[in-house]
C-alpha cells in the first residue's frame, strides 16, 4: 500500500502555509457557503466532505466560547458583584500569589543550601586511595600505542561478593588516606598554633577521628617477614614454567606490583607478591578452561608460591582470552572465538601469529614481526620471545593497534572489563612492566 500524505501529493503547496494565495472552490450543500482550497478537492484528499448544516453550527458554537465574548461575560459578572465582594476576591487572589511566591523562594533556598552542604562534605571527606606507588622510573622508551577502536571480546570475570580476609591480615581496617590541604595558604607557625589551641577543647568529631586512627592499620602494611630475593625468584620461575609464560614477564609484573614483597598488603586490599585481591582469588582458583590448559586450583595467596601461581594463572587466563578463547569459547588459534585476535587474523586470511604463511614460507608483510623488530620494543626478545609467539601481534591485524602483551598487562592492572570498554587507559603501568623486562634480562634486579 503506497503512502499518501494527508495534505495532498508531494511537491504541491500546503495552503495556509504558502506565501501565495491559493485558488479556492465553493462547496455546495451547506446552509452557508464554506470555502476550501482547490488543491484539497476530492481527488487530492482523503478527508470526508463536510456534513451540510453541521459545519456552520460547529463554527458558531466554537466562536461563542472563545475570543472577546468570554472576556465580556467575565467582566459583566464581576461588575455585578458588590464592592466588598470584589475587594475580597482580589485580596484572596493576591494572597494566593504571595503564598506561591514565598513557597517557591523557600524551596529554592533549601535546595541551594543542600547543594552547598553536599559539595562541602565531598571536599573534606573524599580521600583517594591508591595501590603501591612505584618508587623507580621504568626505562620503557617506546611511544604509546593508540587506543583500540575495534570490537574486542567483552567477557569479564564476575565480581564476587567480598568476604572477610583470614585472621591476621588487616585488609578491612586500614587508615584512611590523608587528604592534602591547600597549598596556597602558608602554614601557621608552631608558636601561633600552640597559642591558638591551648585553651580549646577537642570537638566530638576530632575525638572520634583520633580514636579511629588509633585502631586502624597504616597502609601499605608490611608484616616484616619478606622471603629472600632468591626464594621469590625461584617461586616466580616455577609459576612461569607451570603456566608456560616467559620468565621475565612474570618477574617484571611482580616487581611493578609489589617490588618483590610477599609480606605486603596494599591499601586496596591487594595481597602479596602479585597483589591478588582477597575477594578475587576464590574465583580464580575455580577457573577451569580446557582450551587454555587451565584447571581448578586451591592456591593460597598468603603463601609465596601460592601467590606467584595465582598471578601466573591470571596472566595466562587473560592472554588466552584475548588470543582465541573469547566470548564464544574458541578452542585454539585455528578455531578462535569471535572478535579475538586470532579471529581477526583469520578474517584477513592470515596465520596467527602471521610471521609465516600457511605453506610455511616467511611472510614479508607480517604485522607481528613489524612490532617485534621495532628497535624501541626490545622487551619482546627479552621476555624471551620470538616472532613465532603472539605477544607482539596487533589486536585486529591492523598496524598501530594494541598488541597482545599490552592488552594482557593493562587488563591485569585495571580489569578486563575496563580495558574492553575504554581501551588501554593505564599506559604508565604497561610501560612500567615493559621497562623492567630488559633489566631482568640482564640478570639483575632493576636498579
Amino acid at each position: 500500500m503506497s503512502f499518501q500524505p494527508p495534505f495532498g501529493p508531494p511537491g504541491e503547496p500546503v495552503g495556509p502555509f504558502d506565501d501565495e494565495e491559493q485558488p479556492t472552490q465553493r462547496l455546495s450543500g451547506a446552509s452557508n457557503d464554506v470555502w476550501r482550497p482547490a488543491y484539497l478537492s476530492d481527488e487530492h484528499t482523503q478527508r470526508p466532505r463536510p456534513i451540510p448544516g453541521v459545519t456552520d453550527q460547529l463554527v458558531a458554537h466554537s466562536a461563542s466560547r472563545s475570543g472577546p465574548n468570554a472576556l465580556t461575560r467575565l467582566t459583566s459578572q464581576l461588575s455585578r458583584l458588590s464592592v466588598s465582594r470584589r475587594s475580597l476576591l482580589i485580596a484572596a487572589v493576591c494572597a494566593v500569589c504571595v503564598i506561591a511566591c514565598g513557597a517557591s523562594a523557600l524551596a529554592f533556598t533549601l535546595n541551594m543550601a543542600a547543594t552547598s552542604q553536599m559539595a562541602q562534605q565531598s571536599t573534606f571527606t573524599s580521600a583517594p586511595t591508591s595501590t603501591l606507588a612505584p618508587t623507580l622510573v621504568a626505562t620503557a622508551t617506546h611511544a604509546p600505542t593508540k587506543t583500540a577502536t575495534h570490537h574486542t571480546v567483552s567477557k569479564t570475570p564476575p565480581v564476587p561478593a567480598p568476604t572477610p580476609p583470614p585472621g591476621g591480615n588487616p585488609t578491612g581496617n586500614f587508615c584512611p588516606t590523608p587528604t592534602p590541604g591547600p597549598t596556597d595558604t602558608p602554614a601557621p607557625t608552631a608558636t601561633a598554633t600552640a597559642t591558638a589551641t591551648s585553651g580549646a577543647s577537642p570537638t566530638s568529631s576530632t575525638v572520634a577521628s583520633n580514636a579511629a586512627l588509633s585502631t586502624c592499620t597504616p597502609c601499605p602494611y608490611y608484616k616484616g617477614n619478606n622471603p629472600s630475593q632468591s626464594a621469590i625468584q625461584a617461586a616466580l620461575f616455577s609459576a612461569a614454567t607451570l603456566y608456560h609464560l616467559p620468565r621475565n614477564l612474570l618477574q617484571a609484573v611482580a616487581w611493578q606490583e609489589s617490588r618483590w614483597h610477599e609480606d605486603v598488603t596494599s591499601c586496596d586490599g591487594g595481597i602479596g607478591l602479585m597483589q591478588i585481591q582477597y575477594y578475587t582469588y576464590p574465583w580464580l582458583n575455580g577457573q577451569s578452561i580446557l582450551a587454555c590448559n587451565l584447571g581448578a586450583t586451591s592456591y593460597d595467596p598468603y603463601t609465596l608460591q601460592g601467590n606467584a601461581n595465582l598471578g601466573a594463572k591470571y596472566l595466562k587466563w587473560l592472554s588466552c582470552f584475548y588470543s582465541y578463547w573469547g566470548d564464544d569459547g574458541g578452542v585454539s588459534p585455528q578455531q578462535p572465538g569471535a572478535y579475538t585476535i586470532a579471529w581477526y587474523y583469520q578474517q584477513a586470511g592470515l596465520q596467527y601469529p602471521d610471521a609465516k604463511n600457511a605453506d610455511g614460507s616467511a611472510n614479508p608483510n607480517s604485522f607481528c614481526a613489524v612490532v617485534f623488530n621495532d628497535a624501541s620494543n626490545s622487551y619482546y626478545s627479552d621476555l624471551p620471545s620470538t616472532t613465532a609467539d603472539p605477544w607482539s601481534c596487533p589486536y585486529s591485524a591492523t598496524t598501530g593497534d594494541n598488541p597482545l602483551l599490552d592488552m594482557t598487562l593493562s587488563a591485569y592492572n585495571e580489569g578486563a572489563g575496563y580495558t574492553d570498554q575504554y581501551g588501554i587507559q593505564n599506559e604508565w603501568y604497561v610501560q612500567g612492566v615493559e621497562g623492567w623486562i630488559p633489566q631482568f634480562a640482564n640478570g639483575s634486579l632493576p636498579a
